[in-house]
C-alpha cells in the first residue's frame, strides 16, 4: 500500500538523509516542497541535492532505483501553506509531513528572517497538516530541551526561560515547538543533536555545528600568534559530553519514529554514546594545530588567541546528557549508539577540509 510523505528541507542536511532513509520503503512515495525561481530550477536543486547526499552518504544505488517516486513541488515554508495550490499541487492522502527546513543562523541582527523560517514556517506546516489532515513530524533541536535537576535535558516540550544560549534560533524553535504542541492536529517532535556526517563514510552536506567550531579556530589560529608553551584553559568539565550524532543515525531514527512512534510525544535523534568534551576539544585543538587545551572551572579560563573563538560554544561542552527514553522504546537500546573514537573526530574534520578543496 502506497505512503504519501510531504517534506520540507530536503536540499538540507538532515532532510535529505530523510528522504534517502524513506526510499528505504518501497511502498513510500515522497513529495517534496523545494524553492526556486521556478519549477524547473526547484527540480534541479533538489536533484542535485540529493545526489550529492547519495554519493556522500554511500547510497547513490538507493538513490538511482528510488529517484521516480521523488517529487519536486515548488513552494516555500515562509508562506502560507507552504505556498501549495491546494488541492491541486498533491495527491490525496498524504499521511506524513516532515518538516525539516530551517535556517541555522542565530545572530541578532537576522532575527526577523530566523523567526520566519524557524517559527512562522512550523505555523505554516501546522495548517498544511490541518488542511490535509496529515500526520506532522517537526524537526526542532536539542538543545531547547527542559532540564532536570541533574542536567539531563529531558524529552518534554520545550519552555521559554529553558533556552541557553539564548539566541534568535533558539528562541523561533522554542516558538515553534509551542505551536505545535499547542495545535489540534496529530503531532511528534524530532530533536536532533549536533549533527555529523555519516558515521562510515564520515562525508556531510552541510557545515554547520562541528564543522563551524573547526573553521573558527581555524580562522582565528591564521590571525593570532600563539606563544610558546600558552595553553588556552576551558571552562568546561572535560568529562561532560557534547552530543555528536552521524546524520545516517538521526534520519533512521527520524524516520522509525516518526511512522511507528507514539504521537504527542517528543523524541531525541542523539547519540546514546557520545564523546567527552575532553575528546572532542582536543581534537578540534590538534586539528587546528593548537596546543592541547586545559580544563578548569570558570574562574580559572583563560581563551588566549585562537581559543576565543569557541566562546559561543562552550555551553554546549557542559551538558551532562540528553534523555533517549522515548527514542529508543521505538529504535531499541542499541540502534542510538555510536561510539566516536578520536580517529573518527579527526576524519569527519579530514572530510571537511577534502570538500572545501574540492569546490
Amino acid at each position: 500500500m502506497t505512503v504519501i510523505h510531504l517534506l520540507s528541507g530536503a536540499t538540507g542536511f538532515i532532510g535529505g538523509a530523510v528522504v534517502l532513509e524513506l526510499l528505504r520503503d518501497p511502498e513510500s512515495e515522497v513529495y517534496v516542497l523545494v524553492r526556486g525561481q521556478d519549477p524547473a530550477q526547484a527540480r534541479r536543486r533538489l536533484c542535485n541535492a540529493l545526489t550529492a547526499a547519495a554519493t556522500a552518504y554511500d547510497a547513490t544505488p538507493l538513490w538511482k532505483t528510488g529517484e521516480h517516486r521523488v517529487h519536486p513541488v515548488h513552494g516555500d515554508v515562509e508562506t502560507a501553506l507552504w505556498g501549495l495550490d491546494l488541492p491541486r499541487a498533491l495527491p490525496g492522502g498524504v499521511r506524513y509531513i516532515w518538516h525539516c527546513a530551517a535556517t541555522l543562523h542565530y545572530e541578532l541582527h537576522r532575527a526577523e528572517r530566523i523567526d520566519s523560517v524557524n517559527h512562522h514556517g512550523a505555523r505554516h506546516a501546522i495548517d498544511l497538516a490541518r488542511r490535509l489532515g496529515a500526520q506532522l513530524n517537526h524537526m526542532s533541536t536539542a538543545y531547547i530541551a527542559p532540564s532536570r535537576d541533574d542536567g539531563v535535558l529531558v524529552e518534554q516540550p520545550a519552555v521559554e526561560q529553558d533556552a541557553a544560549p539564548a539566541t534568535p534560533y533558539h528562541h523561533a524553535k522554542i516558538r515553534a515547538e509551542r505551536a505545535v504542541v499547542e495545535s489540534e492536529i496529530v503531532w511528534r517532535i524530532l530533536r536532533p543533536s549536533f549533527v555529523v556526517g555519516h558515521a562510515r563514510t564520515h562525508a556531510a552536506t552541510h557545515h554547520a555545528g562541528y564543522y563551524a567550531m573547526a573553521r573558527r579556530l581555524t580562522i582565528a589560529a591564521r590571525r593570532h600568534l600563539v606563544p610558546e608553551g600558552a595553553r588556552a584553559i576551558l571552562p568546561v568539565p572535560p568529562d561532560a559530553t557534547i552530543n555528536l550524532v552521524p546524520v545516517d543515525t538521526v534520519a533512521r531514527a527520524a524516520v522509525a519514529v516518526g511512522t511507528l512512534g507514539e504521537t504527542g510525544t517528543v523524541y531525541h535523534l542523539a547519540n546514546a554514546e557520545p564523546p567527552t568534551s575532553r575528546s572532542v576539544l582536543e581534537a578540534l585543538f590538534a586539528w587546528t594545530d593548537l596546543p592541547r587545551p586545559e580544563f578548569g572551572p570558570p574562574g580559572e579560563a583563560r581563551l588566549p588567541g585562537p581559543a576565543g573563538a569557541l566562546q559561543r560554544y562552550l555551553p554546549f561542552f557542559r551538558v551532562n546528557q540528553l534523555d533517549l527514553d522515548h527514542t529508543r522504546r521505538v529504535t531499541g537500546s542499541s540502534a542510538m549508539a555510536t561510539p566516536l573514537a578520536a580517529a573518527d573526530l579527526l576524519a569527519y574534520l579530514d572530510c571537511y577540509k577534502a570538500t572545501l578543496q574540492a569546490v
